[in-house]
């Protein structure tokens, strides 16, 4: 072939390289051995753009996981340092959704401004929404809670029994009633009266377990379910903790005597509701404190 004519074929081998999806063959062999050489440089081009276009198209589609193109491609030099950039930032996102907010994006121009603003704001945004789930989380709590004493409350008291009525447990409940908290109050003032009425709600606890309930019903009465428990076993532990508290008292304040209680079995399928229980625990707690005072003289 003439110059001219090897020109022309390695020419639109350029052209089919350049522009075709799929370049074109070269066959070396119909090129003048000064060619050749030319040729064979032209054919890597044509392996190493091939090459750079499918990596170039797969890092398009986010496809990461592609091997990497041969070292010897100086076309993917760039693509490879984004395609590392993409690994690293995808871990780094990774770490952002698992909650660690320090990633910080340094080499991706103005990409890392916006990045590092998002994950500032994920973090300002998290923290508001936990501040917010405590604040709720502890209005809850309070709305259970007697504030003068800290116990769970009278509304409290009624959800849980109702749950322990619904799923059947056998439960005793104890009505307390803190023996002559008015006259202390009235004859030593309300300081003696605090201490008095801490000193048995502080009895009383000792013996709660966990999975035991204390509310405070209103002013000085108090109910205590004992879950799993009959009635028997409440009734031989409330008359302990009386005992050993009524010793306790009657050497520090004058009226101070414990308090009262009525016990009521609830076992399973009893068909009470809880303001009937409330009631009969009540009464039975009536006839306690009637004893009380017959044997230790009037209290209120």
């Amino acid at each position: 072939m003439t110059d001219k004519e090897n020109v022309d074929v390695l020419f639109e081998y350029l052209r089919s390289i350049l522009f075709d999806a799929e370049p074109g063959t070269l066959d070396l062999e119909h090129l003048d051995s000064s060619f050749q050489e030319l040729g064979e440089g032209m054919q890597f081009l044509a392996k190493c753009m091939c090459e750079m276009k499918n990596y170039a198209l797969n890092l398009a589609k986010g496809n990461l996981s592609i091997e990497l193109p041969a070292r010897d491609n100086p076309l993917c030099d760039n693509l490879k340092s984004i395609h590392s950039n993409l690994n690293h930032l995808t871990w780094q996102a990774r770490q952002i959704a698992n909650g660690d907010y320090s990633q910080h994006v340094a080499y991706l121009g103005d990409f890392s401004a916006a990045f590092n603003r998002m994950t500032e704001q994920l973090k300002e945004r998290e923290k508001n929404i936990l501040e917010a789930s405590e604040v709720i989380e502890r209005k809850a709590e309070l709305a259970y809670i007697d504030e003068a004493t800290g116990l769970h409350n009278r509304r409290y008291l009624y959800e849980a029994a109702n749950k322990l009525l619904i799923g059947g447990e056998l439960f005793t409940l104890c009505y307390l009633d803190v023996d002559g908290l008015k006259q202390v109050n009235d004859n030593h003032g309300h300081a003696a009266g605090d201490r008095y009425l801490k000193a048995v709600i502080s009895a009383v606890q000792e013996q709660i377990r966990e999975k035991d309930i204390m509310a405070r019903i209103g002013g000085d009465e108090f109910a205590v379910v004992f879950v799993g428990e009959t009635g028997q076993w409440a009734l031989k532990l409330l008359e302990h903790t009386y005992n050993q508290l009524h010793r306790e008292l009657i050497k520090l304040e004058q009226d101070c005597s414990g308090f009262s209680y009525g016990v009521l079995e609830v076992a399973p399928g009893s068909g009470l509701t809880v303001d009937q229980i409330l009631n009969r625990a009540d009464k039975a707690m009536y006839d306690c404190k009637q004893r009380h005072k017959k044997n230790s003289g009037e209290l209120s």
